[in-house]
C-alpha cells in the first residue's frame, strides 16, 4: 500500500515538474484593488484573503506571482483582452461564465448583504424585495444572477464600495448592497462617519468568488492547471484553513 502511495505521489511531483518547465515560472495577475480583506491595495501593495490564496496556491508548484492592483472592471477587462493570465476575484454567475477560464474550485464564497438606514425595523429582505426601489450599488460588481437580471431595481451606481453608503446616508437611494466582510471592515475603518447609522436587512446572494483565467493569454490553460494543482495542495497541507483563519 505504500509504495503504491509512494509512486503515485513522484508521478504527480514529476508531472507538475514538466508543466512548470513548460512555461514561465513568473506570472503577473491583475487584482480588484477595493474590496478589502479579500482584496484591495493597502499601502501601494496588493492584499487580502484571495491574493494570499492565490500565491500560495502558485508557490506550491513554484511559480511567483506579481499582482497588477487595478479597479475590478479594469481587471475584468485585462483578462478579457488577453493582457494578463488572470484576473483575481471574479464571481462565477450566468453573466460572467464565458468570460473566463474557471478553475476547478473557488477561492471563497462571499455573502452580498443588503444595507438600510437606522433605525429600520425589516428583515429578511431579498431580490425581488428591491424590485422598484433605488438601491446602490458598486460598478462592475456581480451580486448574483437573480438580482444582477432584475430590471426592475433601480440602480444608483458609485465607483467604490465606501461611497454606496456615503450615498444611502445622503437619502440618495433606499438601500445599499455590499459585501459583509467588506461593509464590516468599511464600517471599522470609518466608525466616526458610520456608527450607528445602518442596519443589514436581507441578504441578496452567497456568490462563489475565483481566480478566473484568460481564454487568450499565451499558456493560460497550463498555468490553470498548475493552479488547480496548487490550490488542491494548498487545502490539503492544510495552509487553505491557515490563511482563511488570518482573514476571518
Amino acid at each position: 500500500m505504500f509504495k503504491r502511495v509512494w509512486i503515485g505521489l513522484v508521478a504527480s511531483l514529476a508531472a507538475v515538474t514538466f508543466a512548470i518547465a513548460q512555461v514561465p515560472t513568473q506570472v503577473v495577475i491583475a487584482a480588484e484593488d477595493d474590496w478589502y480583506p479579500y482584496g484591495g491595495k493597502i499601502n501601494g501593495v496588493a492584499a487580502g484573503l484571495g491574493v494570499d490564496l492565490v500565491k500560495a496556491s502558485f508557490a506550491a508548484v513554484g511559480i511567483t506571482v506579481r499582482f497588477e492592483s487595478v479597479p475590478y472592471t479594469r481587471c475584468l477587462d485585462m483578462v478579457k483582452s488577453g493582457k494578463v493570465l488572470a484576473c483575481n476575484e471574479p464571481a462565477r454567475t450566468q453573466e460572467t461564465e464565458s468570460s473566463v477560464l474557471w478553475p476547478t474550485k473557488p477561492l471563497f464564497s462571499a455573502r452580498s448583504v443588503i444595507y438600510a438606514r437606522q433605525p429600520s425595523k425589516e428583515t429578511g429582505l431579498s431580490s425581488a424585495s428591491l424590485e422598484g426601489k433605488r438601491v446602490m450599488v458598486t460598478n462592475g460588481f456581480e451580486y448574483g444572477s437573480e438580482f444582477d437580471t432584475n430590471k426592475k431595481v433601480i440602480r444608483e451606481v458609485a465607483t467604490k464600495e465606501i461611497s454606496v453608503f456615503r450615498m444611502l446616508a445622503a437619502k440618495r437611494g433606499d438601500y445599499a448592497l455590499a459585501y459583509e466582510k467588506v461593509a464590516n471592515h468599511i464600517f471599522r475603518q470609518n466608525a466616526r462617519e458610520f456608527e450607528g447609522k445602518f442596519v443589514a436587512v436581507g441578504m441578496v446572494s452567497e456568490i462563489r468568488v475565483y481566480c478566473g483565467f484568460s481564454k487568450t493569454f499565451p499558456d493560460s490553460q497550463r498555468y490553470l492547471d498548475l493552479f488547480n494543482q496548487g490550490f488542491a495542495i494548498i487545502q490539503k497541507n492544510g495552509q487553505y484553513q491557515e490563511i482563511e483563519r488570518r482573514w476571518q
